[in-house]
């Protein structure tokens, strides 16, 4: 018997009948049904709480939560999986089912080296030596497209940037040569042209190996190059069914036209306020800025230049977009730009006043001025706290004092007894009503949020420092299409009213067309290109760029 399994010609690979799941009393799947036969590809869609992956966790025998009630069959290759032992769901992921998760940071160990995680799984199930076992770590490695392996091998999870931990997780999931592999949302947070190596090398091992794919996303341009066949899920339920060019030519249902319609596209109309005259004197000015980080190896330390020579500037009601592949250094300059960072040489000018290196008073203010939402708004909430308790925690950090009039807050350096908490709650709802949410989500915590919900909370938060520039870190990317375009308009309407200066870092380059008065393309830490945004998408100079955006998923399935 191979690691796979059993063959049995005809069956379907992954079968689910008549699938209900509770949690903790309501109802999450409301009898779906879906099959993958070998060699095939599913591509399963919706928003975020529609149960993509509650149905698949289910169907594999990953789903471990309280107060859970699951009825219906699953079957992975004729074997049962709802209902069976842990030893016979332990004999099933691995050697048949692979798992790619959307978060690789809580996927992956902290504490283990690359090289033992992706060797543990060859090593118990197909019962490889060490040495075995490592050189098939390097062959995956190198096939995710991961630079210079051998040395990665050594590395942690945390010296690893965010698209290179999704690398590294889905060569994990692939280690054991598994039958079928699920992917929920694996390239979510990956540049255009790592998703597209990712998306051919699963097409390829899917044709090599008569693989069987499951596929979650919110990104139907992905999917479109991914699935053989598309289910579209709506609060628990199947509303449509169908192959993938027929869910792209013909939709049936409302509900997936309208994830259609939803999609950022490239050239797609653009009503931007005008940006600011080139004669105007910038906000913020990056000048000849290099970043180098020290990692210590088995061999010593080793000195990684992160930024070198980086010159940008952004003006009052502009947004800069960065772009550019993973570790090309763009959250660098987020980084430098918060104080987290300082660089080695170089000079950032707010205002025409050097930030470098600046303490006590002074630092504060610039943190005031400078604001960040971050990408995974899941993270960036602390969940113990309220919405009421994180925004009164920004306010507090900005010195705020009370309301003056609506809308308008009182700071100065310090704390006063005018901040009462009444009045700190006032405040409270009208941030949240700036971005479209009432006061009632005031005491409501992080998990009783959806994700979109919690990314407005995130930016209600960021406004609470009363910022001149907002940094915005890959801040849509984990947000379903249409929750997506909803945040884009209102970043746009905030900026029309309050006249920020974005800097919008994002490896989505459609998304980056609608938000971008200017493009900065970053490689290798150096900023490569730089134009208006629409003569950049429309002729761009240099070949990385062309290459960006000519890995972009095309608009129906290739």
């Amino acid at each position: 018997m191979s690691a796979q399994g059993p063959v049995r010609p005809g069956a379907p690979l992954l079968e689910v009948r008549d699938l209900h799941v509770t949690l903790s009393g309501k109802k999450i799947i409301d009898g779906v049904s879906l099959s993958v036969e070998r060699g095939r590809s599913l591509g399963i869609v919706g928003e975020s709480g529609s149960g993509k992956s509650v149905t698949v966790l289910s169907a594999t025998g990953l789903l471990d939560a309280p107060r859970t009630e699951i009825s219906g069959t699953a079957a992975v290759d004729g074997r049962p999986v709802i209902g069976a032992s842990p030893q016979a769901l332990r004999q099933l992921h691995g050697p048949s089912v692979g798992f790619v998760f959307q978060d690789p940071a809580t996927s992956l160990n902290p504490l283990l080296t690359l090289e033992r995680q992706l060797t543990e799984g060859p090593q118990t199930h197909l019962g490889l030596t060490r040495r075995q076992a490592r050189s098939r770590a390097l062959e995956l490695l190198d096939a995710v497209g991961l630079p210079d392996p051998e040395s990665r091998l050594e590395a942690y999870p945390h010296q690893l940037s965010g698209g290179q931990k999704q690398r590294v997780m889905i060569a994990v999931a692939l280690a054991c040569d598994p039958a079928l592999l699920v992917a929920d949302e694996p390239t979510t947070a990956l540049d255009v042209t790592t998703q597209a190596q990712i998306l051919q090398l699963v097409n390829d091992l899917k044709r090599d190996r008569d693989m069987s794919v499951v596929w979650i996303s919110h990104d139907l341009g992905v999917i479109g190059q991914i699935a053989d066949d598309v289910a579209v899920l709506y609060q628990g339920q199947v509303v449509e069914h169908a192959p993938v060019k027929d869910i792209f030519d013909a939709p049936q249902h409302d509900y997936t036209r309208t994830l259609l319609a939803a999609r950022p596209r490239l050239g797609a109309a653009r009503d931007l306020a005008a940006a600011p005259a080139g004669d105007d004197a910038p906000l913020l000015q990056i000048s000849d800025m290099t970043v180098d980080f020290e990692l210590r190896t088995s061999t010593g330390k080793k000195t990684v230049r992160a930024n070198e020579d980086v010159t940008l500037h952004v003006r009052r009601g502009e947004t800069l977009g960065i772009v550019g592949e993973s570790g090309s250094g763009k959250s660098t300059i987020a980084n430098v730009l918060t104080g987290l960072v300082t660089p080695v040489s170089g000079e950032v000018l707010l205002e025409g006043e050097d930030i470098i290196g600046v303490k006590g008073r002074t630092a504060r203010e610039v943190r005031r001025r400078i604001a960040m939402v971050f990408q995974d708004p899941y993270a960036a909430l602390n969940p113990r706290r309220s919405v009421a308790a994180s925004l009164a925690e920004a306010l507090g950090a900005a010195g705020w004092r009370g309301s003056v009039r609506r809308g308008v807050a009182s700071r100065d350096g310090n704390r006063s007894r005018e901040g009462s908490a009444a009045s700190m709650r006032d405040r409270g709802a009208e941030l949240l009503e700036s971005v479209n949410l009432d006061g009632s989500f005031l005491d409501r915590y992080p998990h009783e949020l959806s994700g979109g919900q919690r990314q407005r909370v995130c930016i209600a938060r960021a406004l609470a420092l009363d910022p001149e520039v907002l940094i915005l870190d890959e801040s849509t990317a984990s947000l379903d299409v249409s929750i997506q375009s909803q945040v884009i308009e209102l970043l746009r309407r905030l900026q029309a009213e309050h006249g920020f200066a974005y800097l919008f870092i994002a490896h989505d380059l459609a998304v980056v067309e609608q938000m971008s008065h200017r493009i900065a393309v970053m490689k290798d830490g150096r900023v490569v290109e730089e134009n208006e945004a629409t003569e950049l998408y429309r002729a761009p100079r240099q070949q990385y760029t062309r290459d960006l955006i000519a890995a972009i998923p095309p608009e129906r399935p290739s």
